[in-house]
């Protein structure tokens, strides 16, 4: 299945949709120069992007490109009456620039969305080096 691409107007990025699954879908940020730390990346994007959800689990770090980045996971209640939406906010500093990668799913659907789509798409994910 092909998903499809879009530019985001509001940051830096890009958003890959499932057309199948419209509440699925990977979004990756680079909203640039920061001092933040990742962690505060995580929170100002739950904020203001995920204002009706719960963070239930703590932070953990994972790698990404031999890169040490910080993920979290929050669950909704969305549309239709529910149904539980789950997003996973991933956040690095790298080179002073701040990197966000956000997945969603319904989050009884989350975990085969990560074997089908999400890991592939994580695992495509790299630094290049910076070009002068």
């Amino acid at each position: 299945m092909t998903w499809l691409e879009s530019q985001l107007t509001a940051t830096t990025g890009v958003e890959f949709l499932n057309p199948a699954q419209q509440d699925e879908y990977a979004i990756f940020k680079t909203p640039g120069l920061t001092t933040s730390s990742a962690g505060d990346l995580i929170n100002s994007d739950l904020q203001t992007n995920y204002a009706g959800y719960t963070s239930t689990t703590p932070t953990s770090v994972i790698t990404i490109d031999g890169e040490t980045w910080t993920s979290a996971v929050a669950y909704s209640q969305a549309q239709p009456p529910n149904t539980k939406e789950r997003v996973e906010i991933i956040a690095t500093v790298h080179g002073g620039k701040g990197y966000i990668i956000e997945l969603q799913a319904p989050d009884a659907m989350f975990e085969n969305a990560r074997m089908q789509y999400f890991n592939t798409i994580i695992d495509s994910f790299q630094f290049f080096p910076a070009t002068s």
